[in-house]
């Protein structure tokens, strides 16, 4: 028989499920055993029997322990337990009050010192670019007058009639010529590239209809021009006027469809000629051009005589005669020289409204936008290019400074402008920033009635002479006749802008000088995001938190004198408490004598700066309310501020130093991170959803059985809460969940009051302990509180899981007693509330609960075989005899297996008696004890082949249950003395003679 005992090592959250399987051992008596050695002979009769083995008594305790059911406890009675523990962590809102910069601004105030804006006017004057030798003209005048002659070849005609038409169709004419004559040309000039003609009808073709009319003695002619092109070289470019059958087509002048009966002149325009005519050694070649021409015509007419077999002639001409004055030759040039003489303007500047308290100005400097800008216009090189390298010179005022700027030499104050910057423009605009101006040398006059004081200065700027090289622009062309505008003369003119110079600052010379301040006034600020404080009482900090104040004297020069403070009190808000080492006094005050220092230092410097470290224990707010409004903190207090801050006479300053000396003190601190708070903290503490897996039962209790479970059930929460703060728990809910679907809840009574003590800052916390059932039976040191529902009825249908949902955690503002509390807390740490839960339910019998109990007799073939060998048995009858106390009925199954007990043996068939049915032990519904009740089970047993030789085992299959309907033990205890036993017999239900010698 089997010896181990399956244990459950599934973690139970509440061991009750609908199914229990008790798995026992199994054992053989010894003394039944038939391989003893016994030699005699026997005749076996009917109803034979001996025993084939037994199971060992197996108390409940033994099949269902502590060990194999997590949460089982054994007592009297069995119960079970879920305890664990769950975590939650409360993370408090970390707060940093904003750091606090507040400023005190104020001025000492003296007379106004300013110099009003000084005007600059505007003036110009004329600049010349001459040639510094006369550039000679080139006169490229062309010239043509030609005549060409045609001859029309006739035959006779003896007598007078119309002379029949005769075709004009001439061949191998002589081309017209025009010509250009070889002149002389200046050294500017390296080629002509093109002539441009006057407009205005400068050539003409005259055809001579007259000569051919007489040579052919008609008294009436008409010459049928079909057409007459005259083709000029692709240098030429013509135009004219489409009329009387002429047509201009670039380089072509075409006449058709027209008839003459006198002659006619065509006048059109050559508008230019274009060719690279170079400069050999100061003058240009000769040039001719052939001008082509074709015709094809007709001539008829009525004539006055017989005509004989000859030839007649047609007159053509071609004449062009442009006007030299309106000509101009566009040419490529080579170096022209310029001179550009000296143009100076003078400009007189006053300076007015000067303070009378001011003795002396030594220089002004001006505000950046002060500038003075000139322009230099008409500017017109005439396509010329600059050389370069060189560079116009203008000479600025001596006695102004101006701002680095490119091409100005700040030593001598001479600007230089490329000329290549100019080329090709019409304006050349030159704005430089003035910085400042030196009046040592220009005294003070005051105005007898108003005491104020001016002076002036002359602005003398203009342009150096200087010498230029312009030349031609490779692969373009200049006018001539514009370059020739350099012999007298080509002008420019340079002006000055008008403008405004505004004094920044001057210096100048003053005495000694005191401001008072009084009740200055500036609002004081505390802000912070603070969403879960409602009272706030005390604030401690990380770290020590230092306070800078510091007074920055600004605007005034090193040379002013010493400065200092006198009486110069700082009034703080009381809420702040300072360290007594610090030398605020016990009305927060802070009171100043002291020397105002140069800035690091630097007797050059013109800030002078006062520094003082404040160190700040803490914030208490006693006193203050309702500076807490929706989760932010603002609480603004005032800071007065009085006393002297006094400028020692002597020295130099300026105007910005008297016109205005700014004080700026400064309370700086840093973000304030705050560690421990005191007062009441709205605290948030997230949900607690707690699952209690119950899936294991099912190990135990048949899934779907009902339990009909004892009261007395209860729930212990014991919570450790490391947080000073009381927390409350609105809200318990205890569900029963099956297959996702609620069957019960439980919560707490109306009226129950469970707060969480605070905890007094410890890592481990302070303990709070919780007695959750539905009526006071609670254990000592216990707070009792009820709940709506018996746990037994949470788990009466065999739930898969509890769920412990706690909602409604806030903070409390009272204790468990109602008493008013202080909250405090370190918002630093996170804080770990440890609650422990202890779910104990009394465990009893259902009406439909089942107990399975499986158990395997092994090795019986031995004790058979030598029966089964030597006779052919084909029935046996067994008998089991089962001793039990449960409180419940049993019935038995048995299955025959084979050799090794490893498979069924389908060719037995067992017919088991009564159903199988086990009586359930005595049980006394009134003092609810169980005691032993034997029940003796048949079984035939029938071969349907020769299987009972291979019969090696025996599997006992015990199944408990209360009958459908019946309710005798249904809530009867299960109890760890209760018990169970089966003895296993076999009888022969027919005698046999057997030898046992042979067996």
């Amino acid at each position: 028989m089997d010896k181990g005992i399956r244990k459950l090592k599934k973690t139970l959250q509440l061991c009750l499920t609908a199914s229990l399987v008790i798995i026992g051992n199994s054992c053989i008596d010894n003394k039944y055993n038939l391989d003893q050695d016994i030699s005699l002979t026997v005749e076996v009769g009917s109803g034979l029997g001996f025993p084939l083995g037994s199971t060992e008594e197996k108390l409940l305790k033994d099949l269902i322990s502590e060990e194999d059911v997590d949460g089982l406890i054994e007592g009297d009675e069995y119960s079970i337990q879920k305890s664990d523990v769950f975590n939650s962590t409360i993370e408090p809102q970390h707060v940093s009050i904003d750091g606090i910069n507040q400023t005190v601004d104020f001025n000492i105030e003296f007379s106004d010192l300013v110099i009003d804006p000084i005007t600059v006017e505007a003036n110009h004057k004329e600049a010349s670019l001459k040639s510094d030798n006369p550039i000679e003209n080139v006169d490229l005048s062309p010239n043509a007058a030609s005549d060409q002659s045609i001859s029309v070849t006739h035959g006779s005609v003896p007598q007078v009639s119309d002379l029949p038409a005769i075709d004009i169709h001439p061949t191998g004419t002589n081309p017209f010529v025009l010509n250009i004559n070889s002149v002389s040309c200046p050294e500017e000039i390296t080629s002509v590239q093109k002539i441009l003609f006057a407009k205005g009808n400068n050539a003409q073709i005259k055809i001579d209809v007259k000569r051919l009319k007489n040579d052919l003695k008609l008294s009436e002619i008409n010459l049928q021009v079909i057409d007459f092109t005259v083709t000029f070289p692709a240098a030429f470019k013509l135009s004219g006027t489409t009329a009387n059958g002429m047509q201009i087509s670039g380089n072509k002048l075409i006449i058709s469809g027209t008839t003459l009966t006198d002659d006619r002149i065509y006048t059109f325009n050559i508008d230019s000629y274009t060719k690279n005519i170079p400069n050999n050694n100061g003058s240009t070649p000769q040039i001719s051009e052939n001008i082509t021409y074709s015709l094809t015509a007709k001539v008829s007419g009525k004539m006055t005589q017989a005509l004989d077999a000859g030839s007649a002639r047609l007159g053509l001409s071609f004449s062009f005669a442009p006007d030299k004055k309106d000509m101009d030759i566009l040419a490529e040039i080579g170096t022209v020289n310029i001179d550009m003489p000296e143009t100076m303007i003078e400009n007189k500047v006053d300076i007015t409204n000067i303070p009378k308290e001011i003795e002396k100005i030594k220089t002004v400097t001006f505000e950046s936008t002060s500038t003075i800008s000139f322009s230099i216009n008409n500017i017109d090189l005439k396509g010329l290019q600059p050389k370069n390298g060189e560079n116009l010179l203008l000479q600025l005022p001596q006695n102004l400074t101006f701002e680095p700027t490119s091409g100005l030499n700040t030593s001598n104050n001479i600007l230089s402008i490329p000329t290549t910057s100019i080329a090709n423009s019409n304006q050349y605009t030159k704005t430089l920033t003035v910085k400042s101006a030196d009046f040592t040398s220009y005294p003070l006059v005051s105005d007898p009635v108003t005491g104020k004081k001016h002076t002036s200065f002359t602005i003398q700027m203009g342009l150096k002479p200087s010498k230029l090289t312009l030349s031609g622009e490779a692969g373009k062309t200049v006018s001539v006749n514009d370059l020739l505008s350099y012999n007298n003369g080509q002008t420019i003119s340079v002006i000055i802008n008008p403008t405004t110079l505004t004094v920044k600052d001057a210096e100048v010379e003053s005495g000694e000088f005191v401001s008072e301040v009084k009740d200055e006034k500036v609002t004081f600020s505390v802000s912070a995001e603070a969403k879960e404080i409602k009272k706030l009482n005390t604030v401690t900090f990380t770290q020590p938190v230092t306070a800078k104040l510091s007074v920055n004297i600004k605007n005034i020069t090193a040379e002013a004198g010493q400065l200092h403070f006198s009486s110069y009190t700082i009034n703080f808000p009381k809420f702040i408490k300072f360290d007594p080492s610090t030398g605020v006094n016990a009305n927060n005050q802070l009171i100043l004598n002291d020397v105002i220092g140069y800035k690091d230092g630097n007797t050059s410097s013109k800030e002078r700066v006062y520094t003082k470290d404040l160190l700040i224990n803490s914030l208490d707010f006693d006193g203050y309310s309702d500076f807490i409004n929706n989760g932010q903190i603002s609480l603004n207090e005032e800071v007065t501020m009085n006393g002297n801050v006094v400028v020692s006479k002597g020295g130099t300053i300026g105007l910005d130093d008297l016109k205005n000396i700014s004080v700026t003190a400064t309370m700086n601190v840093p973000d304030m991170v705050v560690k421990e708070v005191t007062g009441v903290v709205d605290q948030s503490v997230d949900p607690q959803h707690e699952k209690v897996d119950l899936s294991d039962l099912t190990e135990y209790l048949k899934e779907g059985s009902v339990l009909d479970l004892q009261p007395g059930s209860y729930v212990t929460l014991d919570v450790k809460n490391p947080i000073g703060i009381p927390i409350k728990l609105g809200q318990l809910v205890v569900s029963s969940k099956k297959n996702n679907q609620i069957l019960e809840t439980l919560n707490l009574a109306p009226g129950s009051n469970l707060i969480i003590g605070a905890g007094d800052g410890s890592e481990e916390g302070t303990e709070s302990k919780f007695w959750l059932s539905e009526t006071d039976n609670h254990a000592e040191g216990y707070q009792w509180i009820g709940i709506t529902n018996d746990l037994v009825k949470l788990l009466k249908e065999v739930p898969d899981s509890l769920v412990i949902d706690i909602k409604d955690i806030s903070a409390s503002e009272t204790d468990a007693q109602g008493n008013p509390v202080i909250h405090k807390v370190d918002i630093q740490r996170n804080y770990n509330v440890d609650i422990k839960y202890n779910v104990v339910v009394p465990l009893a019998l259902g009406k439909d609960l089942n107990i399975v109990y499986t158990d395997t007799i092994k090795d019986i073939h031995k004790d058979l075989e030598d029966i089964t060998d030597n006779v052919n048995i084909k029935e046996l009858d067994l008998y089991v005899d089962i001793e039990t106390s449960l409180p419940m009925e049993l019935k038995l199954e048995v299955n025959p297996l084979g050799i090794g007990s490893e498979h069924k043996l389908d060719g037995l068939v067992l017919e088991i008696g009564d159903e199988g049915k086990i009586q359930a032990g005595n049980y006394d519904p009134e003092t609810k004890q169980t005691t032993k009740r034997v029940t003796s089970i048949p079984i035939h047993v029938y071969d349907k082949g020769d299987y009972l030789k291979e019969l090696d085992g025996l599997e006992l299959i015990i199944n408990g249950y209360l009958p459908k309907g019946e309710s005798t033990y249904a809530g009867a205890p299960l109890r760890p003395t209760q018990s169970i036993k089966a003895k296993v017999r076999v009888k022969l239900p027919k005698g046999v003679e057997v030898d046992i010698d042979k067996l």
